[in-house]
C-alpha cells in the first residue's frame, strides 16, 4: 500500500464526518504521519501520553489495559476503518 492509496482512503473516512474537497486531501494528508505497526508493537504503552489520532487502514488492533495483577483486560478491538486514540491523555490532563 503506497501513502497514495492510505491517503484517499483517510479521505474517504474523514469524509464520513466532514466535508473534504479533492483537492485538499494532499494537504490534509501532510498533517498525518503514517506508520505501519507490527504484532507485538504498542501504539501506547503505561505512562505515556497519547498526543495523536490513529487511523486503522489495514488489519485489526487490540485495545487492553492490566490489572494489579497484570491480568490483561481487552477493552476494545479496533478494525479496519476505526479511529482511535488516548482521550483523557490527548488532553494532556493524564497519561495512560
Amino acid at each position: 500500500m503506497s501513502e497514495k492509496e492510505i491517503t484517499v482512503w483517510l479521505t474517504k473516512q474523514l469524509r464520513l464526518f466532514i466535508p473534504i474537497k479533492d483537492n485538499d486531501s494532499a494537504e490534509i494528508a501532510s498533517l498525518f504521519k503514517f506508520r505501519t505497526v507490527l504484532k507485538g508493537d504498542y501504539l501506547l504503552k503505561e505512562g505515556q501520553y497519547g498526543d495523536w489520532w490513529g487511523f486503522v487502514y489495514q488489519g485489526l488492533l487490540r485495545s487492553y489495559s492490566c490489572d494489579a495483577n497484570d491480568v490483561e483486560y481487552t477493552n476494545a478491538f479496533l478494525r479496519e476503518g476505526s479511529f482511535t486514540s488516548e482521550l483523557v491523555s490527548f488532553s494532556g490532563a493524564a497519561v495512560s
